[in-house]
């Protein structure tokens, strides 16, 4: 994988090149990805480049599989607030991280989880 930092408006994107290939291959392309934001410290806002990505891969993927390669979720939403994140409906990675005290333009992975723990929707979502 080959990664390189552009510009874009206020924040840095970092861009990877991945040869499209099997779901796994895809997963492995989030997964390195979402380690290199989570490891960073920027000065700046920084972004990963895969907004817009194709995400249908993810659809009928398991919790465990998304767990095993994703690790933990950023935040989760489930109907009762006393439920574990982990059983949770809903699951957002963060694909962007700020410094302390700047708010605002996240990109999010957002997962919807049915009730036998399956992906029923990914989305990318930039938050403001």
């Amino acid at each position: 994988m080959k990664c390189i930092a552009g510009f874009a408006g206020v924040a840095t994107v970092l861009m990877c090149t991945c040869a499209a290939g099997s779901a796994a291959d895809q997963m492995n392309y989030l997964s390195k990805e979402l380690v290199t934001i989570r490891a960073l410290h920027p000065a700046k806002p920084v972004q990963a480049g895969v907004y817009g990505s194709d995400t249908s891969f993810l659809i009928g993927r398991s919790k465990r599989l998304i767990f095993q390669y994703l690790g933990m979720p950023d935040a989760c939403w489930a109907p009762a607030r006393i439920e574990p994140c982990v059983s949770a409906r809903g699951w957002t990675y963060l694909f962007s991280k700020s410094p302390p005290g700047w708010f605002g333009g996240t990109l999010d992975l957002d997962l919807t989880f049915s009730e036998k723990a399956k992906i029923t929707s990914a989305k990318w979502h930039l938050g403001k």
